[in-house]
């Protein structure tokens, strides 16, 4: 293992911890606040890169405790983090639903 750090960024310089202990917002799809989490903050010193790594193994905060607000403020700055999916191309999909339609063709099953 790296002395230094774990992460190797791309331009190839191990990268050296800029910050410990930011908080993370998990966002959900539509943008609200999920889940407040701590992390630490990485840099490339060759080449300017950051990226967030070493999550704690549960959050803070979540949406629905009744702190949840008070404690984001508190902690600020937040870094957003969002999750979503990668839509399949188009052509992607018409071929997935060519593929299960010839599948079930012939056996009498309704896959629809």
């Amino acid at each position: 293992m790296p002395t230094g750090s774990n992460y190797l960024c791309g331009c190839g310089r191990f990268m050296r911890c800029k910050k410990n202990g930011v908080t993370v917002e998990e966002l959900t799809e539509d943008g609200e606040g999920y889940k407040l989490w701590d992390a630490d903050l990485f840099e490339c010193v060759e080449c300017g890169v950051e990226i967030i790594a070493g999550f704690a193994s549960s959050p803070l905060a979540e949406h629905y405790q009744p702190g949840y607000a008070a404690q984001r403020e508190r902690l600020k700055p937040i870094y957003p983090g969002r999750c979503r999916e990668v839509p399949e191309p188009a052509e992607e999909r018409d071929e997935a639903y060519e593929r299960a339609a010839a599948k079930y063709d012939g056996e009498g099953k309704d896959w629809r």
